[in-house]
């Protein structure tokens, strides 16, 4: 199954890359001096009538765990004495149906009864957790580790570690002969199989089910790599080493990312990644509504999909189990 809006190849069983802090912002090369604007790292909300849709990027600093919210305690608490905090990033995107952000937690744990309405797809930044299916089998991760929680999954959550990732979901209806199982692979694993290519983007999946695909990609140093998201189709990723250049298909707005950088390609954007003067390696998820996609970018056939419901506003306000939940 080729992917929505990612070029990579078929999943593999896969490694922390580190998260540099490091900032620089200029204009990439072949750009005329003051015809670009930095794009806002702000939190959006998407805008469907949008004529040109522009990406979303932000440092990994926009995230940092001073600027997101404490939520308070979770309810439903048989360990610990676990508290959230959280900061959106992107909502309302796919007609309602996708989001990401960021999500913290501190130590704790809990059942999780309810089958989830969404599937997630997540980046641990620091700290370890795991996940329990009702066989009993544990699905442990931490820093570096790329998650899939598929819709339908239910559990157990254990926070061992203060955690922190990158987050995005998307509510989707059922996927015939989909797997509930979680999916926990470590991003150096994922990237050390990826085969790279000598000028544009290539990668590889570590989950890969009709609509919703994850794993890491690569772009060399002064690579370039044509993107045309489709009109029902996203892409979220968070470079984990390297620098690139994103660009508008208009060249109105660009931006020079590096490692921590999280962008995020709306429905319909058109542009290029520049590769820098180091290789760029993301991990990366796409995810795509409607009844097909058609997406030009590097070597990406066609795929079809199933029809989604809308859930505008369950964003607001981002839970693990993805479900409304009161607190104590």
């Amino acid at each position: 199954m080729s992917s929505p809006a990612i070029a990579l190849r078929a999943p593999v069983h896969a490694g922390v890359a580190p998260l540099s802090a490091r900032r620089a912002r200029t204009t990439p090369a072949g750009c005329a001096r003051g015809e670009r604007q930095v794009a806002a790292a702000l939190t959006s909300t998407v805008d469907p009538s949008a004529a040109v849709p522009s990406f979303h990027a932000a440092p990994g600093s926009h995230f940092d765990m001073a600027n997101l919210a404490l939520k308070g305690p979770r309810s439903n608490v048989d360990k610990g004495d676990p508290h959230d905090y959280g900061r959106p990033f992107v909502k309302g995107a796919l007609d309602g149906s996708a989001a990401c952000g960021s999500w913290a937690c501190s130590p704790g744990g809990w059942d999780s009864p309810n089958a989830r309405p969404s599937t997630e797809w997540f980046l641990v930044l620091s700290g370890a957790g795991c996940v329990t299916d009702p066989d009993g089998t544990p699905h442990p991760f931490g820093p570096g580790d790329v998650v899939v929680l598929p819709k339908g999954w239910y559990g157990r959550w254990d926070i061992t570690e203060h955690i922190h990732k990158i987050w995005l979901t998307h509510e989707h209806e059922d996927k015939e002969g989909a797997s509930f199982r979680p999916n926990v692979k470590p991003f150096a694993q994922l990237r050390e199989a990826v085969v790279s290519s000598a000028d544009g983007r290539s990668g590889v999946a570590s989950y890969d089910a009709t609509g919703f695909r994850a794993g890491a990609w690569s772009l060399p140093a002064r690579g370039k790599t044509h993107v045309e998201i489709d009109s029902n189709a996203i892409e979220l990723f968070v470079l984990q080493k390297g620098e690139l250049f994103v660009v508008d298909a208009d060249g109105a707005v660009a931006r020079r990312c590096v490692a921590g950088d999280v962008v995020f390609l709306p429905q319909s954007w058109r542009g290029t990644l520049r590769g820098g003067d180091a290789a760029a390696e993301a991990a990366a998820v796409s995810v795509a509504n409607g009844t097909s996609v058609s997406v030009v970018s590097a070597g990406i056939s066609n795929v079809a999909v199933s029809s989604l419901g809308n859930s505008a506003e369950r964003d607001e306000m981002y839970d693990p189990e993805n479900e409304s939940r009161g607190r104590r």
